[in-house]
């Protein structure tokens, strides 16, 4: 993994900080998902690359449900009710 200095104006890193703050997010994930984003934009994952990440990802999130699996469109459907 590699470091990167960014210089930032004061006012840019106020509202880093705000924003990280109110998403409780760290400043880093938050400029590391920015990275990302931007990224993706200008040229997606390759197809391995995405099964990689999704691997890595498989299991690492927990539940307080234990039927996901099963029931992933009733909450789903539920997350997205007013």
């Amino acid at each position: 993994m590699a470091v990167v200095q960014v210089e930032l104006t004061d006012e840019e890193t106020r509202r880093l900080i705000e924003v990280a703050a109110e998403n409780r997010l760290t400043v880093d994930s938050l400029i590391h998902e920015a990275v990302v984003e931007k990224l993706l934009r200008a040229k997606p994952f390759r197809t391995d690359e995405m099964r990689r990440r999704a691997v890595a990802a498989a299991g690492r999130f927990h539940a307080a449900e234990n039927d996901l699996g099963p029931n992933h469109d009733k909450y789903l459907t539920k997350a997205f009710e007013p």
